[in-house]
């Protein structure tokens, strides 16, 4: 097993002057798993894809431990790659597309016996080993392109959104699994999806990205809670985040508000230091507000704190144990969680209450989220 490093890496085709992968740095431990995630085309796969080889790259460097691997070819990086289509080969038994790779390499027979076994046991794929693809379920065949890559035993996995063709039920299925594989045997992983709940229930930690470049590394608590910038809060999380364009405003000794034309808001204490020293008094900011941090005023204790907000209810919606209700606060849409139970009639004027640790500002020209205390 082994790190990987990526250095300034870059990825950009013929007749095209732009970068579809731009200077990434990342660094990737032994044994961690880690998830590029993103909106479709930005430069996840394609970045996958030069760490295997399979891409050249236009400038920069993969380190695979300390060796350099630009121009070293896919077979002798010691990695192996699980791909969206699984890509079995049809005429082949599961026996064989476990088993092809090493025959390749001229294994020994019981050697390579011994390691397919061995992997078919821990994927529980032994009673299929004599079936071809076409005889098995989408989650059996992921299972054998899983297999097939575990036999090489590899420095490295790759992963290129491994799940995007099983249904529903049997992805979260598959998740719990490969994380329980990668825990057994804590081989570094890199695992690509454009899913943020594959990414945040996968990852080690994970790296999002967005035009080529990347918008934040750190663990799924990290930016869930701490979002770098407004792309990264809205991309992470389920419903998405609540944002709401205002203005700072200063109350004399009860600190700084934000205002809109509907609503002002008390802001916390923890931002009054970066409020001074960026001068952002009479300044256009974003609030950044998660659903589950918003709630009916009879589940905050009815106490608001200047933190009460009045919206028009124009949604709802059922999510096993919760519901969430979606409202207009004039031109915006704001959605809060309330207890399944609770049946707001459309149409309703309703206040929520939102709780004031978990406020997050992001600077409106930037969109970077502004630092606070606990930064």
């Amino acid at each position: 097993m082994a790190s990987v490093r990526l250095s300034n890496l870059s990825k950009r085709y013929e007749g095209n002057g732009t970068n579809v992968v731009d200077r990434i740095n990342l660094s990737i431990e032994d044994g961690e798993f880690m998830v590029l995630v993103g909106p479709s085309g930005c430069g996840k796969s394609t970045t996958l894809r030069m760490v295997a080889g399979l891409e050249s790259v236009s400038d920069g460097d993969i380190y695979i431990g300390p060796t350099i691997v630009n121009d070293m070819p896919p077979k002798q990086r010691d990695i192996s790659m699980v791909f969206q289509n699984y890509a079995l080969y049809p005429n082949m038994s599961v026996y064989e597309n476990m088993a092809f790779g090493m025959r390749l390499r001229k294994t020994e027979k019981h050697i390579m016996d011994s390691s397919v076994k061995q992997s078919s046991r821990v994927l529980e794929i032994e009673h299929l080993l004599e079936r071809k693809p076409r005889q098995l379920s989408g989650g059996q065949r992921q299972r054998v392109a899983l297999g097939r890559a575990l036999v090489r035993q590899p420095q490295v996995f790759l992963l290129d959104e491994p799940l995007s063709n099983l249904d529903a039920r049997l992805r979260v299925q598959m998740r719990a699994e490969i994380v329980e594989l990668h825990r057994q045997l804590a081989t570094t992983t890199i695992y690509v999806t454009h899913d943020q709940i594959e990414a945040m229930t996968m990852g080690t930690r994970i790296c999002i990205m967005k035009n080529g470049k990347i918008q934040q590394v750190g663990t799924p608590e990290d930016v869930y809670t701490r979002p770098s910038n407004l792309f990264v809060a809205g991309f992470i999380g389920t419903p998405p985040i609540n944002i709401m364009q205002g203005t700072v405003v200063e109350l004399g000794e009860k600190g700084f508000a934000f205002t809109t034309k509907r609503f002002t808001l008390r802001l916390p204490k923890r931002y009054e230091a970066t409020i001074r020293s960026q001068s952002l008094m009479n300044r256009n900011v974003f609030l950044g507000v998660r659903p589950e941090f918003a709630s009916l005023p009879a589940y905050y204790g009815g106490k608001s704190d200047g933190l009460e907000i009045r919206g028009e209810v124009f949604f709802s919606e059922l999510v096993g144990a919760d519901r969430y209700i979606h409202v207009h606060i004039g031109a915006d849409a704001f959605v809060f969680r309330a207890p399944a139970y609770e049946r707001v009639p459309i149409g309703e004027l309703v206040d929520i209450v939102l709780h004031p640790e978990a406020l997050l500002l992001f600077h409106a020209d930037t969109e970077e989220r502004l630092p606070d205390e606990r930064d």
